[in-house]
């Protein structure tokens, strides 16, 4: 059993895990590959056994909606309110 960072050549592993879980759903796989296809960062482990993904995580980077430009930590202390945007990503499923 190996934890790694996805390559190009696992993601296809990735996918198909996302949407085997999720069967009922895109939105899962959807922003993961559109993360990908786009080259945006994206935090991500997978877990791969027998040649098999068997487990994956990814974290996303929060921005203020200000043209993104303030990362947004667990330990902020700023005290001006503003609602984090989404990446486009996340948007409709195509």
């Amino acid at each position: 059993m190996k934890i790694r960072k996805p390559t190009p050549d696992i993601r296809s592993k990735v996918y198909g895990l996302l949407n085997s879980a999720f069967s009922k759903s895109k939105y899962q796989a959807a922003p993961v590959e559109q993360f990908h296809d786009n080259k945006k960062a994206i935090h991500e482990w997978v877990c791969i056994h027998i040649k098999k993904g068997i487990a994956y995580i990814a974290f996303f980077n929060a921005y203020n909606d200000k043209n993104n430009k303030h990362f947004l930590a667990i330990r902020n202390s700023t005290t001006t309110r503003f609602i984090i945007g989404y990446e486009p990503e996340f948007g409709p499923i195509r």
